[in-house]
């Protein structure tokens, strides 16, 4: 390190450089600013610029180029800042840009999660209910069936029917069509 230093301060007496610069490099190896190439320099600008940009709204559409943009500009300062500890980036500029944007990713991310888990529950839940409509419908033809064989001795419908009537009434499964049927033939004739 103090070889480093005392190169640069050579280098710099030999090529007249101001002492303005050479303060400067000293600050960056204290600061542990190791550089970075000119290009790099104008990416990490043009970076900072698009994500400081305020019409910027995270949508579906653009929620993958802002994550590798993000992901390109932690590269870019953790290359620029080297020898910074992490505890020491997160207060840079850079540093809070990118926390506040890894945090908006992540939300609108997990609210996207949330919404594909919503839309699956509710197709299960409509799944189950097809099914129950579908078990209390075989019961009830089973014993419209039976009904019919003993001759047309109608007693009502029974308990299990009754029991699973009222648990999908519960649910909010019943049709009015099924409520109908139900109600229409749930009288002792």
């Amino acid at each position: 390190m103090r070889i480093i230093h005392y190169l640069v301060v050579i280098s710099s007496l030999l090529l007249g450089v101001t002492s303005n610069s050479v303060a400067q490099q000293n600050q960056n190896l204290k600061t542990g600013y190791q550089g970075i190439t000119y290009t790099e320099q104008q990416t990490l600008k043009d970076l900072i610029r698009f994500l400081q940009n305020p019409a910027l709204q995270i949508n579906k559409g653009n929620i993958k180029q802002v994550d590798q943009k993000i992901l390109k500009l932690v590269g870019l300062v953790d290359k620029k800042y080297k020898k910074l500890t992490l505890k020491e980036r997160r207060v840079l500029p850079e540093g809070r840009l990118i926390r506040k944007w890894v945090v908006k990713v992540g939300k609108f991310k997990q609210k996207i999660e949330n919404e594909k888990l919503d839309k699956e529950a509710a197709e299960l839940k409509q799944m189950d209910k097809l099914v129950h409509l579908i078990e209390i419908k075989q019961l009830m033809t089973q014993e419209m069936k039976a009904a019919r064989i003993n001759g047309g001795g109608w007693n009502g419908w029974s308990t299990q029917v009754k029991t699973l009537y009222k648990s999908l009434l519960k649910k909010g499964f019943v049709t009015t069509k099924l409520r109908n049927y139900y109600e229409s033939l749930n009288k002792k004739k």
